[in-house]
């Protein structure tokens, strides 16, 4: 982005801005090169806190609280002997933000687990859960009345009521507890619009707007204009609780202003350099966050390459002129209205295109609706925030504000039911692995060089060439991994947990989901768009955590479990529908393309919450001379395998997914030298506490004469049919 940006000043002929990007730079590198000292202090500092009592601290709550199944969780400032840092706080009750706090807690210092690094690179230094209360003093002085307005704003609201009051309060009091407890979070991030949720320039724009316009009608002179506004505003992101993107807006705003009272043309680039620069002095650990990051690129690449993509799409898809048979009036408001369409569009892919490196690094997933939604959601998101900023000001005022708190809530409404219409949209939601962002970042940011460098005055033919050069091989090849993938079985690598992907041509079904969100990344680099089902052989962590993830980001299809489970699935994800679960017993046969999975385990009904209840599948494949058994065993270990082959249900095969993570008990030699896999495969992350795979277990194997592949070693493992047996691709 820096590179960019120097490249524009000198190409633009804004050499007078050249120091202020140098200075940004700068900044930029500084801070990165920092990072180590920055950890090394985060570290030093849970060492002292450590040592410490949690009873001698203050604790100050700095953020909203979020609810989860243990309370709720908040960021806080802890105050203790010759420290002060950043901690996760963790209790029973919900904290405003200022509420200073005494409890008797436990304090643990980040782990080594990707939360932690991430919660290590924002300056927090661990986690403290809360024991017992023993004080709480709530913020006083100009904070504490807005807060404590805020506070009593949202009771009158409701926001967990509805999900137009849910979205009311995130966009206009910047309150997202209530998308998280209904569940709408996911969605606007599926969807690609979830800026317009979070606070940030486009609220504070508008309670400009409004600030501005009541002003002028009252008379307000030009600075008291520009006060107000800036009072407001500011005021605005301090009752939404100062979000970094919020915080950017207003000081782009308060760097406007000033260059306007001070009689300077206003310049975007360089209002948003100061804005950045000022945020990154105050709190250089602001530039490890993803808010801040997507915020300040985005709007970079919206002042530089907008215009331009605008420009390209309008020539590339409107017509040169309108047709005569309108009259000239009408021609010329449809030519308006086609151009705006086309510069919101042209803006709504720069900023999609421009966050795609982060957004694949730090959810590995990107909506190709993203875009549309953009253009759709914004004229009715508008509105919301203008019609709940002023409902929100005159809550106390019975009928207005309950009229235009209703107008709020049914725009807010069809605001989610657009969203959800758009998100069942066939790829609204694409699963990506980081590295793959990585590379559209290197390849965005040359086409962005090459795009201000060289800047022709392109023909309408050039500028469908140039659409066509991009869309069409990207077209072709989500065709053919949605369409046309190889018949395989795929075990993967999603860390100390199970994943197998089962696919065929058009045909993918998901066996267990991995913990935590891994899955998506392996799905994403096994570039799978689709699944026509999840089955969860059994109701553990470590097979069904990613379930949320799949379903909120590319949807799950059909949620196949043991019979009987079903009442433990509805306690552990009350979201799941009758519609969306179904129940598979014993010799039940699910086919996916060519392959026909069926059930050998268990022969009874279960609730599906010990290792033993997992359900076992025999995956057989022919066509022609290809042909493929595998067996898939959940958890299920060697007493389970013993009954199956007494019963004589599975015969000599060519993969086995071992049991319980390749544990010492998960086969005998006997059942090894029985079964004859040519390859035998076990799930378990790196430096798991379990010792997993157990050494006794690889030796097994070996010595039955099977392949022993291990997925924290080889990552994927991609077994295909083949003529002369099967195949594993590297």
């Amino acid at each position: 982005m820096c590179v960019l940006l120097v490249t524009w000043s000198f190409v633009r002929g804004e050499r007078d801005r050249l120091p202020l990007m140098l200075c940004w730079m700068a900044i930029v590198v500084l801070g990165w090169t920092m990072c180590d000292v920055r950890l090394d202090a985060v570290d030093a500092a849970a060492r002292a806190l450590a040592a410490q009592p949690v009873s001698t601290w203050e604790l100050e709550a700095i953020s909203d609280p979020a609810t989860n199944e243990y309370g709720v969780r908040c960021r806080a400032r802890a105050r203790a002997d010759g420290v002060d840092a950043e901690v996760w706080l963790s209790c029973s009750e919900p904290l405003g933000i200022g509420s200073r706090i005494r409890c008797v807690g436990v304090f643990a210092p980040n782990d080594v687990s990707d939360w932690g690094k991430t919660s290590s690179l924002r300056g927090i230094s661990g986690s403290v859960r809360v024991r017992q209360m023993l004080s709480c003093e709530h913020s006083g002085g100009v904070l504490g009345t807005l807060r404590g307005w805020r506070e009593r704003t949202l009771e009158t609201i409701d926001p967990v009521s509805s999900d137009g009051r849910a979205l009311l309060s995130a966009m206009c009091l910047g309150w997202r507890d209530g998308l998280r407890q209904r569940g709408l979070d996911e969605l606007f991030s599926r969807v690609g619009v979830a800026h317009l949720v979070a606070v940030s320039g486009t609220h504070l724009m508008v309670v400009a707007m409004l600030v501005g316009r009541l002003s002028t009608w009252l008379g307000a002179e030009m600075r008291a204009v520009a006060a107000l506004q800036l009072a407001a505003t500011g005021g605005f992101a301090l009752l939404c609780g100062c979000p970094p993107s919020a915080m950017r807006a207003w000081a782009m705003l308060a760097a406007s202003i000033a260059s306007q009272l001070m009689g300077r043309r206003h310049h975007a680039l360089s209002a948003l350099g100061a804005a950045a620069l000022a945020m990154m002095l105050v709190d250089p650990l602001i530039l490890f966050d993803l808010g801040f990051a997507l915020s300040v690129l985005t709007v970079c690449a919206l002042i530089l390459l907008a215009p331009y993509v605008s420009c390209m799409l309008g020539r590339a898809c409107l017509p040169a002129r309108m047709p005569r048979l309108l009259p000239s009036s009408l021609r010329r408001e449809a030519a308006k209205r086609a151009g705006s369409l086309t510069s919101a569009l042209g803006a709504s892919c720069t900023a999609q295109l421009a966050a795609l490196p982060l957004v694949a690094q730090a959810f590995s997933v990107i909506s190709p609706v993203g875009p549309i939604a953009s253009v759709l959601l914004a004229m009715p998101a508008t509105l919301a925030i203008a019609l709940g900023v002023c409902a929100m000001l005159l809550i106390r005022a019975p009928p207005v504000g309950a009229a235009l708190l209703m107008l709020a809530e049914l725009d807010c409404k069809a605001i989610v039911i657009l969203a959800r219409f758009l998100a069942s949209a066939p790829g609204s939601s694409i699963p990506v692995s980081p590295n793959a962002g990585i590379g559209a970042g290197v390849l965005l940011l040359a086409a962005s060089l090459a795009l201000i460098i060289a800047w022709p005055d392109v023909s309408r033919v050039q500028a469908r060439a140039c659409l066509a050069a991009i869309f069409v091989p990207l077209a072709v090849l989500l065709i053919a991994w949605r369409f046309f993938a190889p018949a395989r079985i795929v075990v993967l690598d999603v860390g100390q947990g199970d994943a197998i992907l089962v696919q065929d041509g058009p045909s993918a079904l998901l066996v267990d989901c991995g913990p935590g969100n891994a899955v998506m990344g392996a799905l994403a680099r096994q570039h799978v768009l689709h699944l026509d089902g999840v089955l969860i052989t059994h109701w553990h962590d470590d097979h069904y955590g990613g379930l949320d993830d799949i379903a909120s980001s590319m949807g799950a299809g059909k949620v196949l479990m043991a019979s009987g489970s079903l009442a433990t699935a509805l306690e552990l994800l009350p979201w799941l529908d009758d519609d969306e679960v179904a129940q598979i017993a014993h010799g039940d046969v699910l086919r996916v393309g060519r392959f026909e999975l069926r059930v050998v385990w268990p022969n009874d009904q279960v609730d599906g919450t010990e290792n033993a209840h997992s359900v076992q599948l025999l995956a057989c494949y022919a066509d022609g001379s290809s042909s493929m058994r595998a067996l898939l065993t959940g958890d299920a270990e060697s007493q389970e395998l013993a009954s199956l082959l007494a019963a004589g249900e599975v015969g000599d095969i060519d993969l086995l997914k071992l049991g319980h993570h390749g544990s010492e008990q998960s086969l005998s030699p006997a059942q090894a030298a029985e079964l004859d896999a040519e390859v035998s495969v076990a799930s378990a992350g790196r430096d798991n506490e379990y010792g997993h795979p157990s050494p006794t277990c690889v030796e097994t194997i070996e010595d039955a004469g099977s392949l022993f592949m291990c997925t924290m070693d080889a990552g994927d493992v991609d077994v295909r049919p083949a003529r002369d047996g099967i195949v594993v691709m590297k």
